[in-house]
């Protein structure tokens, strides 16, 4: 299993769905607003498509389990 977050390789949009255990679908948008807002990346096009956190989003990860502690 590819380690959360794709952190170095990417995660598609079908394994990312596996994992939170949601249909693969409405994930579309939500990648979409977080690609627009700088939280993800995106690696290759179209069905290949693979995506990983930005050094915004891990910034933005790392504060929240800050909080959390």
């Amino acid at each position: 299993m590819p380690e959360p977050f794709g952190r170095y390789d990417g995660l598609g949009r079908n394994t990312i769905a596996e994992l939170l255990d949601v249909e693969a679908a409405p994930l579309t948008a939500v990648i979409k607003q977080l690609k627009e807002s700088g939280q993800i990346e995106q690696l290759g096009a179209a069905r290949g498509a693979k995506y990983r956190l930005s050094e915004q989003g891990r910034a933005a990860v790392e504060s929240q389990a800050g909080e959390e502690e």
